[in-house]
């Protein structure tokens, strides 16, 4: 989940996620960053040694300006020392800065080894890289070290990414959920899991509670509540009673062992209220339902939440798959089980049961599709809402120091108070006539309760938000995030971080828990049926499994084996291969080292001031100064040197700009991004980039080069592009230009990203100029209509678009003219390149090929010659692919100089470097094809109508305009506006027939 926190003093509250992220700092407002970046780090995974996530430099590697070429903020080159900024500001925002300033204040026998004031200059170790045993107890003081340990591993799990906000929270605590965080399925697992340990578990718990209660086992406990529960109902009086019991409970804690003696659930029957063996077969932990081993205390519920959520994952995809209970076991293991397969099983279930998937059949696939992602984000956060509602009252009920102890008891008790005196006053007959009339006016009161919520509104803009829970009767009590971070900033302030959690690469015994055999002795059973039920068996939790389970593997497992050792093989190599080309300078290579996990051990610097790091690649450490001025991060490829690479003052590291890229796995959107990652500029290089895919293995891909893939279906998710576009500051569409809906949405997106954060947003899309080009086949816009070229400095383009829309539509003209539109009217420049053919082989890690050429040499491969359209008289310009990339780059470098760059209706851009008749390129494929002996040595003319026939789904229209158009343009204000020229002469045009029909053989 994304967080908003109060400013920051030191790096432990920062952007704690499992896929690369940045750091974000110096805020604007509660539900985002912004501000003038003054440094830029963009970290990225590295794999290679395990550390806690939840330190900023544990699994981080960093990419920063060359030290010569930073601003004031990174050192002066290398070699030199960490540069005093000001003097470190101590502040205490919150509840939670100014509770860990008054924990260190508090006598020593209540401190903890994390609180205890030292000597040492910097940085106290109290057990960092040390085991569980030899870490000082109690490191934070009034609880043991377990319980912290769950907290801070839980809180890893948790946060995905943390936003500085300048305000003081209303319930003046921070770390609360951002409003606008983005939906992701690692946040809403991590959120489900999270249900599962904290509502589930409990209601669980409370449930065997109650079957203990009915069973009469635990005759004295069970009579006791008969005979309070008898009296009250006797004399009316048992809703005073039922209120009575909850405030002694609650303003009372040792009444909650006394009434509800604690037993692990996972020996509780839930029919019978006796005992029953666990079902993992041995009582290994009193908290998990299962009573599964842990290694730490904690980590068994926590297994269970991850097996609950893959349970449900693996019922929704068999449901999806449609599998049949009743089908042969036998035949099921021939093949891959369709419930391991999570994409498009629906649809091909559907397709083998005959039925129709087409759109024209079903028309309900994609509205429901964009209802249900819509509302996926909303669900999340309500359960975030729930659980963190859930965890308040948790830990009003049982305080942890350093929050008042007594105060939110009282607080819960006195709220308890005017229900139970009126309880006294308020007869049955008036509580059912008061519900009565809630009902009723719920149902028919709209005229009055509309109008009256419109009032609150115009009057009190957030009244919503002061009558939540949190900010009323649970104000100032804190979740387990909160709780959890708080604790840090206590080791932080003294200048002691307390250590990680242990690790658990060992597994844990399958050995009674001493404390739970103990609490048995609660549940009013005989000593036989106690024994029989902690008797370990091992065996107990795998009775369950069906006969395939059992089987002898059968060839296509031994096959499945033989590809896993295979693919292994493979990794190696190409893991070798990464090294080679990296250090040979290779972009992507070099960022994928050290992102595949080695079996080694934690690295000997790993906290808790120095941490393995890398920079461009290059093996590393960072390490923070945090001495009495302000605290720096350096880095240094060499440990024993003393003189870091750069440094930078940790107040002074802020956002990122970030790019959204749509198209990425495509041949233009791919090779932009790779002219970005490559590019020298400053503020291009350290650009933070995400981008849309639709396949899981592009997007692994993209996350192991330090990017952010969002999973998405199409452009059609309107909510989700708005969405997303709403979280960067610049987007480049370069997927569809057909999809004016779409294109929409990321406008829109970006202007509330401009209103949230005050910073410029900026808009390129990718069109082509086919939206320009006449009909000269079906004469419905002839050459005398238009003139012969259009030049986008002198002529309004976008005034010719909408002329040419009104008689003639185009989707990819529609949507040039919906951007400019949108643009305009909701404040965010827009910018269109408007591309010719693009040839060349393509630099981007998918589509390496474009569309015209790439297509019309497949079809001659297929006919045996080449072919074109009517005389092929059509005039086209092309461009190749690098100097199209070039154009994106540049204009992104004219922005960031905030020189002025023509946008909106002004801001159409050609560009062009040479010139071509669809006669020409049918000749050039076919001296290609002739000179490699698979095509004649003539090309012929075709009419439009055979190529429309022949190609499955295509539409004469764009057809036409695409293989038989004219659509010659004049790139003056591309090249004066931006400094582009072409580098790529006509030779690579010629070249380019041979490449094609050789790439096309390939296939």
């Amino acid at each position: 989940m994304c967080y908003p926190l109060a400013i920051l003093h030191f790096p432990y509250d920062e952007s704690v996620t499992s896929t690369p992220a940045t750091w974000n700092r110096a805020p604007n407002n509660e539900s985002d960053v912004g501000g003038k970046i003054k440094a830029q780090l963009k970290w990225i995974p590295d794999r290679s040694i395990w550390l806690p996530r939840w330190n900023p430099f544990s699994i981080i590697k960093l990419e920063m300006d060359d030290p010569d070429q930073s601003s004031n903020h990174s050192s002066s080159g290398l070699g030199s020392e960490p540069e005093i900024i000001e003097s470190y500001d101590e502040q205490v925002p919150t509840a939670s800065h100014a509770l860990a300033e008054e924990s260190i204040q508090t006598e020593v026998e209540n401190k903890g080894a994390s609180q205890i004031d030292h000597d040492e200059i910097e940085v106290k170790n109290i057990g960092w890289k040390e085991k569980a045993q030899c870490v000082p107890q109690p490191v934070v003081g009034g609880m043991r070290n377990e319980e912290l340990w769950i907290l801070i591993r839980r809180f890893n799990k948790q946060v995905f990414e943390v936003k500085s906000i300048n305000t003081v929270p209303l319930a003046d605590l921070d770390m609360n959920v951002a409003e606008d965080d983005a939906f992701s399925p690692d946040k809403l697992r991590a959120q489900l899991e999270r249900l599962y340990m904290t509502v589930v578990v409990s209601i669980v718990s409370l449930w065997k509670h109650i079957v203990r209660l009915r069973s009469w086992r635990e005759t004295k406990r069970t009579a006791a509540f008969l005979a309070v529960y008898g009296f009250a109902w006797l004399f009316d009086l048992l809703i005073p009673a039922v209120i009575m019991f909850l405030i002694v409970l609650i303003a009372y804690p040792p009444a909650r062992t006394i009434c509800f003696p604690p037993a692990p659930p996972s020996i509780v029957d839930s029919k019978t209220g006796g005992v029953q063996k666990p079902p993992s077969g041995v009582l290994a932990s009193d908290t998990s339902i299962t009573g599964a081993p842990e290694k730490h205390e904690g980590e068994g519920v926590e297994q269970e939440a991850h097996s609950f959520v893959n349970s449900i994952a693996s019922v929704v995809i068999s449901t999806s798959a449609g599998k049949h209970p009743q089908g042969d076991p036998y035949d099921d293991n021939t093949a891959p089980d369709p419930t391991n397969m999570a994409q498009d099983i629906s649809t091909a279930k559907d397709a083998t049961d005959g039925k129709e998937n087409s759109v024209e059949h079903d028309r309900t696939k994609k509205p429901v599709s964009n209802i249900v992602w819509t509302k996926t984000g909303p669900v999340m956060h309500l359960i975030s809402e729930l659980v963190d509602t859930w965890e308040r009252f948790g830990n009003a009920l049982s305080p942890t120091p350093p929050f008042p102890v007594e105060q939110p008891r009282l607080t819960l008790s006195a709220c308890l108070l005017p229900p139970l005196f009126l309880s006294f006053w308020v007869s049955s007959y008036m509580l059912l006539k008061g519900l009565g009339f809630g009902v009723g006016f719920v149902l028919f009161g709209d005229p009055i309760i509309t109008p009256a919520l419109q009032f609150a509104n115009r009057t009190y803009p957030r009244w919503e938000k002061f009558i939540e829970l949190r900010n009323t009767i649970l104000r100032g009590i804190p979740t387990n995030a909160q709780l959890a971070v708080t604790l840090l900033r206590i080791g932080e302030k003294n200048k002691a971080p307390i250590p990680p959690p242990p690790s658990t690469d060992a597994p844990p015994p399958p050995k009674i828990d001493p404390e739970a055999a103990q609490q048995v002795d609660n549940l009013g059973v005989t000593e036989e049926e106690a024994r029989e039920a902690l008797q370990p068996d091992l065996d107990h939790a795998s009775d369950v499994k069906d006969d395939s389970q059992q089987r002898k593997p059968k060839r296509s497992h031994r096959i499945l084996n033989m590809l896993k050792g295979t693919a292994k093989g493979g990794v190696h190599t190409a893991l070798a291969a990464d090294k080679a080309k990296a250090a040979a300078g290779a972009y992507h290579a070099r960022n994928r080292l050290g992102v595949v996990n080695k079996p080694s051990n934690a690295d000997s610097m790993s906290g808790p001031i120095c941490f393995p790091a890398r920079c461009r690649g290059k093996k590393g450490h960072a390490y923070i100064t945090a001495t009495a001025t302000s605290p720096a991060l350096s880095w240094t490829s060499d440990i024993e040197d003393v003189n870091p690479a750069w440094t930078v003052a940790i107040e002074d590291i802020d956002q990122l700009k970030k790019v959204l890229v749509t198209g990425a796995t495509g041949y233009i959107g791919g090779s932009i991004l790779t002219r970005l990652l490559k590019s020298t500029h400053t503020n291009i290089k350290n650009l933070s980039y995400t981008v849309l895919v639709r396949k899981p293995e592009h997007a692994e891909y993209f996350k192991s080069i330090g990017m952010t893939p969002v999973m998405f279906e199409n452009l059609d998710q309107v909510e989700l592009l708005k969405k997303e576009a709403s979280e960067h500051d610049i987007v480049i569409n370069s997927a569809s230009a057909f999809r004016a809906l779409g294109a929409r949405a990321l406008i829109e997106g970006l202007a509330e990203r401009k209103k949230k954060t005050g910073e410029p947003v900026w808009f390129i899309h990718t069109s082509g100029t086919s939206s320009v080009g006449n009909r000269p086949v079906s004469k419905i816009y002839t050459e005398e209509d238009a003139p012969f070229e259009f030049n986008d400095k002198t002529q309004d383009i976008h005034a010719y678009e909408l002329k040419r829309e009104a008689h003639d539509s185009y989707p990819q003209r529609a949507c040039d003219v919906a951007v400019v539109v949108a643009g305009e009217e909701l404040n965010v420049p827009t910018y269109i390149l408007m591309a010719p053919t693009i040839y060349g082989v393509g630099s981007g890690p998918f589509n390496k090929r474009s569309v015209q050429v790439p297509f019309l040499s497949r079809r001659a491969l297929k006919k045996g010659y080449a072919e074109y359209i009517g005389e092929g008289a059509g005039v086209w310009d092309h461009i190749h692919i690098d100097d199209t990339t070039k154009i994106y780059e540049l204009l992104l470098e004219k922005l960031f100089a905030k020189a002025y760059v023509p946008f909106g209706r002004k801001g159409i851009y050609f560009g062009g470097s040479g010139r071509h008749s669809w006669k020409q390129v049918a000749e050039g494929i076919a001296r290609a094809g002739f000179a490699a002996g698979v095509l004649e040595a003539e090309p012929r003319a075709i009419p439009l109508e055979d190529l429309a026939r022949d190609t499955p789904g295509a539409v004469e229209q764009y057809l036409e305009l695409g293989f038989a158009s004219r659509s010659c343009t004049n790139a003056e204000l591309t090249r004066e506006v931006l400094g582009w020229k072409p580098e790529i002469g006509e030779e690579a045009w010629e070249k380019g027939f041979a490449e094609e029909i050789e790439a096309a053989l390939a296939q």
